[in-house]
């Protein structure tokens, strides 16, 4: 009888150099292959399948159950696998399972595993499939052997996790838990040295963007693709000015359009080049920034801000670096203001006054400010509608000047600016609550700011106390005191005409 007693060794190499795991064992006959789903970020449901790829006699030696006679199993082209050109150079030459099986009991931990790749493109016949228990998958076979073990052909295409291929020694019941690496990534707006999901800026305030995520281990690759896709929404305009860096130095990266999944908006691609050089760098950080400026569409999505999508493809199976897996999205929102100036009769609020002009400044100057008016030109001065309204659309926070500078006619323009303080706070679930300070009278509805401006008809006079008011009062005394020495001297010149 023949025995190869050594291939344990093989099979451990092959599985620890493809998929880091605990085991156990324990004899039963059918026997179950338990996997315990235990990757971090892995979410996706997998479909296990078993490959019976050396076949033997089950034997006990000491009490320990071992294997003999080895020979191709069912699952496995034999033949195939000894001609194919991919096999390793250290295992060609074997002219059977059996001087294939000893080559591979002093086989290092690279060879074993691209020997597990050149087994998958010969498959035969399928011994069994995964069934998910709870959280974990488990695989019935009735003969002992030794299996491969590995995920279903497509079935993590596009999901959020990656392919395993191992193979395990098969005399009992056997438990392994996976640890395949699944890249995560985390996406915020920066603003100074805060993280952030949201915002609320200004039409052409630019917005700066950073994700972040990890180097994954990229053991059994020979090529491995690392994929960001972004998405804006049409009020955010990309600034072509991405960066990436691993581990704290500068990487090459090649950016470019793509089909947005919602129509209107933009989306590109950022790839990072030759990703597979940074395999000695696993669990590095690896962080991306960029920008994007807000654009005059942003008050499309005035109520509900405009995000930016992004979500990354990766490389999720060894044998096939043109299957990829995919991250759930991440998402920022970046929300504006709208100011809404209506212009009323000072004495009937109900009517509404065409034809004031208004202009809206920073208070500040040196800050500067673009604003969409009526949702149609960029500017700061308009005239009111023919429903007495203007709308100041695209506004960041901040505190505001409002100066009437043509008042309709017959009516008497406002003597001094309205300040308006716009306030935005932001709660713990991203949103903002919108507030006002300032010396008028405001209706805040979201984050729409509504002003009423009223003016009263007639000629405007000097307000009491004024310069113009002690000229009248200088004037008419004067006029008064010229009155009385007249009459005083009317009368004395009438008197002497009498005596005369």
């Amino acid at each position: 009888m023949k025995r190869v007693g050594k291939i344990f060794l093989s099979a451990m190499l092959v599985l620890w150099m493809v998929l880091p795991f605990g085991i156990t064992s324990k004899a039963a006959n059918p026997f179950t292959i338990t996997i315990e789903q235990t990757a971090a970020n892995d979410t996706a449901d997998h479909t296990y399948e078993a490959y019976r790829i050396f076949a033997g006699t089950l034997y006990e030696d000491a009490g320990v159950r071992k294997l003999a006679e080895i020979t191709w199993g069912a699952g496995v082209d034999g033949p195939a696998v000894l001609a194919d050109t991919d096999l390793p150079a250290s295992l060609k030459g074997a002219a059977n399972a059996y001087a294939l099986a000893e080559k591979l009991s002093t086989a290092d931990a690279d060879t074993a595993a691209a020997f597990a790749k050149v087994c998958e493109k010969h498959l035969g016949t399928k011994a069994a499939e995964s069934t998910k228990v709870g959280s974990d998958y488990q695989i019935s076979v009735t003969d002992p052997g030794y299996y491969l073990i590995k995920d279903k052909d497509g079935s993590l295409d596009g999901k959020m996790g990656a392919n395993t291929r191992y193979i395990l020694e098969i005399v009992g019941n056997v438990t392994v838990s996976t640890k395949e690496d699944v890249p995560s990534i985390t996406k915020n707006i920066v603003e100074g040295n805060d993280r952030v999901k949201s915002n609320v800026a200004g039409i052409g305030e630019k917005v700066n963007y950073e994700i972040t995520t990890k180097v994954p281990d990229m053991t059994g690759y020979t090529s491995y693709e690392f994929v960001f896709t972004d998405e804006l929404s049409k009020g955010l305009t990309y600034n072509n000015d991405v960066k990436v860096t691993v581990d704290g130095a500068d990487a090459a990266v090649v950016a470019a359009t793509t089909t947005p999944a919602t129509t209107g908006n933009s989306a590109y691609t950022f790839t990072v080049s030759n990703f597979i050089q940074y395999a000695n760098k696993a669990g590095k950080d690896i962080v991306v920034t960029y920008s994007a400026t807000v654009n005059e569409n942003a008050i499309e999505n005035l109520a509900t801000g405009d995000t930016n999508t992004v979500y990354l493809e990766f490389s999720n199976d060894p044998k096939d670096t043109s299957k990829k897996g995919k991250t759930p999205e991440e998402q920022t929102v970046t929300y504006t203001t709208e100011i809404k100036v209506v212009k009323v009769d000072g004495n009937n609020n109900s009517i509404t006054l065409q034809n004031a002009k208004f202009k809206l400044e920073p208070k500040t100057a040196a800050e500067t400010a673009e604003y969409l008016i009526n949702g149609t030109t960029k500017g700061n001065e308009e005239y009111t509608d023919a429903n007495g309204e203007i709308l100041f659309s695209g506004l960041k926070p901040g505190n505001y000047i409002l100066t009437e500078t043509e008042a309709p006619a017959n009516y008497n323009k406002l003597d001094n600016p309205v300040s308006i303080g716009i306030v935005a706070t932001r709660q713990t679930d991203g949103s903002f609550v919108y507030t006002y300070n300032g010396d008028a009278s405001v209706t805040v509805v979201g984050n729409v700011y509504t002003i009423k401006i009223g003016n009263n008809k007639g000629i405007k006079l000097p307000g009491t106390g004024g310069i113009g008011t002690r000229i009248f009062y200088i004037g008419g005394g004067a006029l008064i005191l010229i009155a009385i020495a007249g009459l005083i001297i009317f009368k004395a010149t009438g008197k002497k005409k009498t005596e005369a």
